[in-house]
């Protein structure tokens, strides 16, 4: 009797098991936007009052000792503004105040070689970098504080980008890895791993990188063999958008027209389709952009607009593009202090220019030396 009570026990689970198996396997109802970029609603100048509220100059302190050079980083958050060069990184208050030299280069501890890329936590003020000097560990620095954290040791050198996550790192890797995304601990231990399916060589990639970004405690992103954008959740990837692209890029033979999101909010994509040019010579291959096209999406009513061009309404006129970029709700244009004189002695030549805003600009340019550090328009992203 307990043995047929133990083969009959047994033989539910199987079919509990098989059961689950086959509803696991069977096909789900899923419906993914499909976005076609050839299917837009017309051409329209986009004004930079349609992204951004509340635009104030920021003018970053300038003396002999934190002189930012041509080729750098930056990060505008909600508390601090911080500059990433080779030399040094420096911080700086959201008036533009300097507060500190966070980090040098050096082989010393908390120094670095080169910077790969970084991220900023802004709500816990910390700072992670991963550099050339040590590509097998990420540095850390506390913004409140400018002491050092912890180092976190990396299971893989080949990190593309990274994300810091409240309690994990995401990471995405370089396309010869065996993992396409991988979280690891602030101790860095492994937490989970996503397989990389389409490993390829570092040069079928040219002209691309991964993109990565968290909006309002969302993480987006999208890898290069890939139109689709993702929501990411750890490391795992749940489809938001596919994008049609006519004669998409080919990574093997490095033509046709490649898509980048070029800002992304809650509301709305700027997305730009690249057309690549290729030359090669031997082993040398020489890939550049051969002409650009912009679009706008709505992201609830999923409508395109085809771009025509850009109308910087702070400077009333109309320029070549928006030197953009965001973190959280803060959202930047960044100058340096030659183009932003440039940009004021244009909007000025503007006969039909505010009066209170000639004033103002002739006040700014008169101040603004040509040697200064950056200088930023910093407002909150548009509802």
């Amino acid at each position: 009797m307990r043995a047929n009570l133990i083969f009959y026990a047994k033989s539910i689970s199987i079919l509990f098991l098989i059961a689950g198996i086959l509803s696991s396997c069977s096909p789900k109802e899923t419906s993914i936007p499909i976005i076609d970029l050839s299917n837009h609603s017309g051409e329209r100048l986009l004004h930079l009052d349609e992204l951004i509220n509340d635009i104030q100059v920021v003018r970053l302190e300038t003396n002999k000792e934190v002189l930012v050079p041509q080729r750098y980083m930056s990060f505008i958050g909600e508390k601090y503004i911080l500059i990433l060069n080779n030399k040094n990184i420096l911080q700086f208050d959201t008036e533009g105040n300097f507060i500190r030299i966070l980090a040098r280069q050096g082989k010393g501890p908390g120094e670095y070689h080169g910077i790969f890329d970084f991220d900023v936590d802004d709500v816990e003020s910390r700072l992670f970098i991963h550099h050339w000097g040590d590509a097998k560990r990420m540095l850390g620095y506390h913004l409140d504080t400018g002491v050092a954290l912890p180092e976190i040791t990396l299971p893989k050198r080949d990190l593309d980008k990274f994300i810091l996550a409240d309690d994990y790192v995401l990471v995405a890797n370089e396309l010869s890895s065996s993992w396409e995304l991988f979280t690891i601990s602030y101790e860095g231990k492994i937490l989970d791993t996503l397989p990389n399916l389409n490993p390829r060589s570092y040069q079928s990639y040219s002209g691309r990188s991964k993109y990565l970004k968290r909006i309002d405690g969302k993480i987006y992103y999208m890898n290069e063999l890939s139109d689709s954008l993702y929501l990411i959740d750890g490391i795992h990837k749940s489809a938001v958008f596919y994008f049609k692209v006519d004669n998409k890029y080919d990574f093997d033979n490095l033509i046709g027209n490649l898509l980048n999101v070029s800002y992304q909010s809650e509301n709305n994509f700027m997305l730009t389709l690249s057309k690549m040019h290729t030359e090669k010579s031997g082993e040398a291959v020489t890939t550049r952009i051969e002409a650009r096209t912009r679009f706008l999406m709505d992201n609830k009513t999923q409508t395109i607009d085809h771009l025509s061009g850009f109308y910087h309404d702070y400077f009333e006129m109309e320029v070549k593009d928006f030197p953009m970029g965001s973190k959280g709700n803060v959202i930047h244009l960044k100058y340096s202090a030659l183009e932003f004189k440039e940009m004021l002695t244009k909007a000025l030549e503007n006969i039909d220019l505010n009066m209170n805003k000639a004033i103002r600009f002739r006040e700014l340019n008169a101040v603004i030396s040509e040697e200064d550090n950056p200088i930023y328009l910093v407002g909150k992203i548009k509802d």
